[in-house]
């Protein structure tokens, strides 16, 4: 379609100029007509229209674009500019002084572009900015009070120091004539609101914060996305970029300001640095950072440079951490400081150093000279260093190579790695030939085999595959598995043997180990020496722990160290001491001095001179003990003995236990057939018998089978309950006493309730009481039974099965008290009849003698 336009431009509307020109709803539209030929035909039907507002005739970036469908009637059209935003924003173009429209239809621009002219500003008269209006354009008098509507005038309308003391009349303004919160006072406001009070503009403008008259901050909030600009006042952020920020910095003078160019770019300070690619659009290097220095460009989308002078991070993604000159030229490529180095491909890095070169895909040089590293490779320093494989390292150094793949060289110097994954961690002149073998360092020092190790020291070779020597001078890892952790002149000559160390040792069989001392020997199939000296392991699993001249000479027989100790059983172990033997199969000594566990299952913890000679018996410890019989026990002590099968005595001096037999300790004691005896000179002797005796230096023997016996010249006493709530109870048989005595404080007691006495008497009167036997028993006793006592009395800690003694003697007490009580009735009943019985007498005298006179008197009438 050849198009062509004849275009006018209008303002939509009226706009009302004057105090309440705010108040008038004015379209802020820009209303553009034009005609539209189809070669030499007028145009009918729809087309996509946009309107682009540039700030420069030709070139450039549109900085505010809108877009609609137009109908076409005849060839003429008309379209509103600023209906249809697509970006920008449309009022602060028109802020400019310089712009131009450009249309584009159907996707095509149209050449050339349009000035707008004084049409198109009436938009910008309707948003006035500050200060456009001055004093001198208003008259004396022309602004009255009463020509000015109630809240007609806001802060906003007056301008800065329009208004001092001497426009107020006196006391015309006081503090209730002022909104709290409608100032910012220098010592800070209180009860503020969030969005509703704050410092800064509410139209479409910067906010600045000036010291000595020169901008140090601006804030301006271009389409909602906040900018920061601090610092020299020369420094500048691209108008149509948003969420930029300069921190600081600038030159002196302004002759070195940082800018940034890009959206969302930032510049931390320094001098003459660029954030973004300044190519006109804001989009094409966004997110772009430099953190400081002068003269550094972060030239492409999120490129760093941390600072320092002259760098350049001209890809997307790429950094450069410092330094002088260099260049991140590859995508994600990174230089970390340094001076005239370069990563030239993707993912590259140079750490540091000079005219260093990381220039294929991923390879890394991390600092020092004349290194070298190819594809995926890495040189961490050094000099004359070369990674000449795909993912080879060389860490540093001199002269090191790392010629196959995977293969890696920590430093040193002269160092070969030619192994597939070889490495060598450094030290001088080694190499690691076989595949994945490894070299820590020291020197000369050889592994040839695949997965062959030799940590360090020198002169060490590890030639069996999977073999190691860990250091020292003049090993040998000769056979696969086999291991010589350091030491001198040791040799792992079998499958899977080892030598921790020392010097002379030999691990000459399969999957033998000597851990360390000298002269040591482990000569039979997983056989084991710790370390020591001149110790022998002589038998398959056999293990000496170290100490000297010490011997396992059967299987899986153990000594852990000592000196001259010998296991000879089967199993047999031997934890330390000197000159012990353990003889007997699965036989055990803990350590001492000439004990001898001879028979199976024996075990002498330790001491000197003890005997286990009895199947599966135990010495503790001590001193010339003895346990002879089958499983028998002496825990220590000394002289004591067992001489009967499981008997045991805990300690002390001359004790004597037989069958079953148990001493704890103690002096002279004898116990046997499962009796029990402690203290002096206690003889259990009697079969089941329990004696325990005192101090005393006398025998004292039990009182026959099955009982017990105590000697105990001072007493006997039990106690319970808690202390720490009251006084314990006690119960206690004392010297001289003849019963026990009870604990019954009143103060330990309380619930005290009164007893009638005549009612546990009667209920006692009721009670059966019979004579009887306990069963299997002859003895006879008297007393009721539990259940009829426990119906009668059912108090806590009796039951239907038992009767609680204190609950008797109370139950006793109680009646003996209403017995007492009924018999002083009774008394004082018999009192009372004695008294009339006497008064009858009397009164029956009186009449006798008064008879006898009326008798005397009849006689004498009669006579």
């Amino acid at each position: 379609m050849k198009t062509y336009r004849i275009g006018t431009l209008m303002m939509v509307g009226t706009l009302i100029l004057g105090a309440s020109a705010r108040a008038q709803i004015v379209p802020e539209l820009i209303n553009y007509q034009g005609k539209l030929m189809d070669g030499t035909n007028l145009y009918n039907g729809l087309v996509d229209m946009s309107f682009r507002l540039y700030n420069v005739p030709t070139g450039g970036a549109p900085a505010y674009e809108s877009s609609d469908t137009v109908a076409v009637v005849d060839g003429l059209y008309s379209a509103q500019i600023g209906a249809g935003d697509v970006m920008g924003n449309f009022f602060n173009v028109l802020m400019s002084t310089q712009t131009w429209i450009e249309v584009v239809i159907d996707g095509v621009p149209i050449e050339p572009r349009e000035r707008l002219v004084s049409v198109g500003y009436a938009l910008y008269a309707a948003r006035l900015p500050n200060h456009a209006v001055t004093a001198g354009m208003i008259a004396p008098g022309a602004v009255q009070s009463s020509k000015i509507a109630d809240d007609a005038v806001e802060g906003h309308h007056i301008q800065a120091s329009a208004i001092s003391n001497i426009h107020l009349a006196a006391q015309s303004v006081t503090a209730a004539n002022v909104a709290p919160n409608t100032f910012w006072e220098t010592t800070g406001n209180a009860d503020t609101t969030p969005g509703t009070h704050f410092i800064g503009t509410t139209d479409d403008q910067p906010f600045e914060i000036r010291v000595n008259n020169e901008r140090v901050l601006r804030i301006d909030n271009p389409f909602t996305m906040p900018n920061i600009t601090i610092g020299e006042p020369n420094n500048h952020i691209n108008p149509l970029a948003g969420s930029a920020t300069i921190s600081g910095g600038g030159g002196l003078g302004g002759g070195h300001p940082n800018r940034v160019t890009d959206s969302y770019g930032t510049i931390g300070g320094g001098a003459g640095n660029l954030a973004g690619d300044d190519a006109g659009s804001v989009f094409s290097a966004e997110y772009a950072t430099v953190g400081g220095g002068r003269e550094n460009t972060a030239g492409a989308t999120a490129a760093t440079v941390g600072g320092g002078q002259d760098n350049r991070a001209n890809e997307a993604h790429t950094t450069v951490g410092g330094g002088h000159n260099n260049r991140a030229a590859g995508l994600y490529a990174t230089v970390g400081g340094g001076h005239d180095n370069e990563a030239a491909s993707e993912g590259s890095t140079v750490g540091g150093g000079w005219a260093n070169l990381a220039d294929a895909d991923f390879g890394t040089v991390a600092g020092g000279a004349n290194n070298a590293a190819g594809e995926y490779g890495a040189v961490g320093g050094g000099q004359m260093n070369t990674a000449g494989s795909e993912f080879t390292t060389v860490a540093g150094g001199y002269e090191n190579n790392a010629f196959s793949a995977y293969a890696s060289v920590g430093g040193g110097s002269g160092n070969f790695a030619g192994g597939e994954g070889a490495t060598i961690g450094g030290g001088y002149t080694n190499r690691a030939d076989g595949l994945n073998a490894v070299v820590g360092g020291g020197q000369n020092n050889t592994a040839s085999e695949a997965f062959s190790t030799v940590s360090g020291g020198g002169v060490n070779e590890a030639s069996g595959m999977l073999s190691t020597v860990g250091g020292g001078g003049a090993n040998r890892a000769s056979q696969l598995g086999a291991t010589v952790a350091g030491g001198g002149d040791n040799i792992a000559g079998a499958l899977y043997a080892t030598v921790g160390g020392g010097g002379e040792n030999r691990a000459t069989r399969h999957a033998t180990t000597v851990g360390g001392g000298i002269g040591n020997r482990a000569i039979e199939t997983y056989a084991t020496v710790g370390g020591g000296e001149g110790n022998i392991a002589a038998e398959n699993y056999a293990m000496v722990g170290g100490g000297q001249e010490n011997t396992a000479s059967n299987s899986h027989a153990f000594v852990g160290g000592g000196g001259n100790n010998r296991a000879l059983g089967v199993y047999a172990a031997i934890t330390g001491g000197r000159q012990n033997t353990a003889s007997g199969a699965h036989a055990t000594i803990g350590g001492g001095e000439l004990n001898d566990a001879s028979t199976n299952l024996t075990t002498i913890s330790g001491g000197r001179f003890n005997r286990a000679y009895g199947f599966g018996s135990t010495v503790g410890g001590g001193s010339t003990n003895k346990a002879g019989g089958i499983f028998a026990t002496i825990a220590g002590g000394r002289d004591n003995e067992t001489y009967d099968n499981h008997a045991a005595i805990g300690g002390g001096l001359r004790n004597r236990a037989g069958f079953y037999g148990i001493i704890p300790g103690g002096l002279d004691n004898a116990a046997t057939n499962y009796s029990f005896a402690a203290g002096r000179r206690a003889k259990a002797i009697h079969t089941g018998s329990f004696v325990w005796a005192d101090s005393q230096d006398a025998d004292i023997e039990g009182g026959g089978s099955d009982s017990v016996t105590f000697r105990c010249f001072g007493g006997v006493r039990f106690t319970s309950g808690r202390s720490d709530i009251h006084e314990p109870h006690t119960v206690a048989w004392t010297p001289g006493s003849a019963m026990w005595i009870f604990t019954s404080d009143r103060n330990m007691k309380e619930g005290f309730m009164p007893v009638d006495g005549r009612k546990v008497l009667e209920k006692v009167a009721a009670l059966p009481i019979t004579e009887w036997n306990f069963k299997g028993y002859e003895q006879r006793h008297i007393g009721p039974m539990a259940q009829d006592f426990h119906a009668a009395f059912p108090l806590a800690g009796s039951n239907d099965t038992a009767i609680n003694g204190l609950h008797l003697d109370g139950v006793a007490l109680a009646a003996i008290q209403g017995l007492y009580s009924e018999i002083r009735d009774q008394k004082s009943e018999v009192g009372k009849l004695q008294a009339e019985n006497a008064e009858l007498k009397q009164k029956n005298g009186e009449l006798e003698t008064r008879l006898e006179r009326l008798e005397a008197l009849l006689d004498g009438r009669v006579q």
